[in-house]
């Protein structure tokens, strides 16, 4: 009986000496930075937001392509969260997306409250990097997910497998320890704040240790072979054809190197797979409805639909060397994408096939193979995706309207 008692003794007195800790951090950082950036500065440094450095008038200091917005949502708010690569994001200018424009469409419907929509797209985004920041802006407690994307994940799969799989989030184990970091971040100061900080200090200290460790053995080692006894023959780089790109990620530039006439193999449906399902489980432990939209993309158009000689010649000026490469692998590879949402819908998910948008007006709304010109095509999108939101009862909507 007393042991118990001394434990909860002990219990109680760490409780309110944390919560001592945590309280003063709290009044600190409010004097220092005022009430109007308190939030805002410490959902910064917990890195619970975008993945974009601020930029004025382009990126909120939340590293949203949004304008600025406080990271607590005001009880009269609905809050959109869109996950995507670039044809999320947009242009530079925040009115470029689709998001912005579905935010204004909404703003045509009698909406009940006032909807914020977030546009968390990522240049080069694939669905990993779509779930690592689902994790993070989950704790901005949003109250619908739309995740349009497909495209990334089928090309990058195709052209860089390995950065590919290279980008894989945490699971199992590391993900849960992830998450409750996040937790952790997302609602103590002090943590975000101090003990973070000491976390990644020690973190470095044994890293450098281990480093040096290792590094001494490394020389004990026998060389590695040459880069020239490496080299391919000029043969064998003539059949490969290697063209350099660049991906642009979290404000980036990735240098990689892709063959032309690789061999058509699917290296992205298992992960993506797991990405949307991951995705999914996530929305529904924190009781918000998740959307999926598969997007068009102009080169699978062009392989197994008549298109006009224009939309041909768009493709081709935009994507060289890879165009016909790149329509043969969307030939094939898309409908494997498509099999998979189509098994996801089966199995309760809603999830909508975008693919055919904009069949027959390729030539006026794809800029590229997978972008559209502003206007509007962006319009158009943001349409489509506020009707199948309002035929699911998902915004905050007095009525429907015809």
């Amino acid at each position: 009986m007393n042991f118990l008692k001394n434990l909860f003794v002990s219990c109680l007195s760490l409780v309110l000496f944390l919560g001592l800790i945590e309280g003063g951090f709290r009044v600190y950082h409010w004097f220092q930075y005022g009430t109007s950036q308190f939030h805002t500065r410490w959902f910064r440094v917990a890195e619970i937001g975008g993945w974009h450095e601020p930029e004025p008038g382009i990126i909120n200091t939340l590293g949203f392509h949004n304008e600025e917005f406080s990271p607590v949502k005001p009880k009269d708010t609905f809050r959109v969260v869109v996950l995507g690569g670039s044809t999320v994001y947009g242009e530079e200018a925040i009115e470029s997306s689709w998001t912005w424009n579905l935010s204004e469409y909404i703003k045509t419907l009698p909406i009940t409250k006032k909807v914020q929509v977030i546009n968390a797209g990522i240049s080069a985004g694939t669905s990993s990097e779509e779930m690592k920041s689902l994790r993070k802006i989950i704790f901005l407690k949003p109250d619908l997910i739309l995740v349009y994307d497909g495209w990334n994940d089928i090309y990058t799969g195709h052209y860089a497998p390995e950065d590919y799989e290279g980008r894989r989030p945490n699971y199992g184990a590391k993900e849960k320890m992830d998450e409750f970091k996040l937790f952790l971040m997302s609602h103590s100061v002090a943590y975000s704040y101090y003990f973070r900080r000491m976390e990644k200090a020690w973190s470095r200290s044994l890293r450098k240790t281990w480093k040096g460790l290792i590094g001494k053995k490394k020389k004990e080692a026998s060389a590695p072979p040459s880069i020239q006894s490496r080299e391919e023959t000029p043969a064998q780089q003539t059949s490969k054809a290697q063209v350099t790109k660049q991906l642009m990620i979290w404000d980036q530039k990735l240098d990689y190197a892709v063959e032309p006439e690789r061999p058509v193999e699917d290296r992205f449906s298992p992960l993506y797979e797991t990405n949307l399902r991951a995705m999914k489980a996530l929305s529904d432990r924190h009781h918000v409805p998740i959307v999926f939209f598969f997007q068009p993309n102009l080169a699978y158009n062009c392989a197994v639909k008549t298109v006009s000689e224009a939309a041909r010649i768009i493709l081709k000026d935009r994507t060289g060397v890879l165009c016909e490469d790149w329509i043969r692998a969307s030939s094939v590879l898309y409908p494997i994408a498509l099999k998979t949402h189509e098994k996801l819908r089966q199995e309760g998910f809603m999830d909508y096939d975008l693919t055919g948008m904009f069949d027959g007006k390729e030539e006026t709304s794809f800029s590229d193979s997978v972008h559209q010109f502003p206007g509007e095509p962006m319009k158009e999108i943001a349409r489509t995706v506020a009707q199948i939101l309002l035929s699911r009862n998902l915004l905050p909507v007095t009525s429907r309207r015809s």
